[in-house]
């Protein structure tokens, strides 16, 4: 499945939702998500992992 295929299956609401998240975690606005930024995210939703699976 293709990233636009999946777009097109979200209704407005959702696709609003996470791009609004999408731009709170990626906090220098480069329009990528770094390491960083993902452990924050990952940290905030209480989300166990380990730095080998976002790296």
């Amino acid at each position: 499945m293709t990233s636009d295929s999946i777009i097109v299956k979200l209704k407005p609401d959702q696709l609003k939702d996470i791009v609004s998240s999408f731009m709170e975690f990626d906090q220098n606005k480069n329009g990528y998500i770094s390491y960083k930024e993902m452990k924050e995210c990952l940290n905030r939703a209480h989300v166990a992992h380990d730095d080998a699976e976002i790296s």
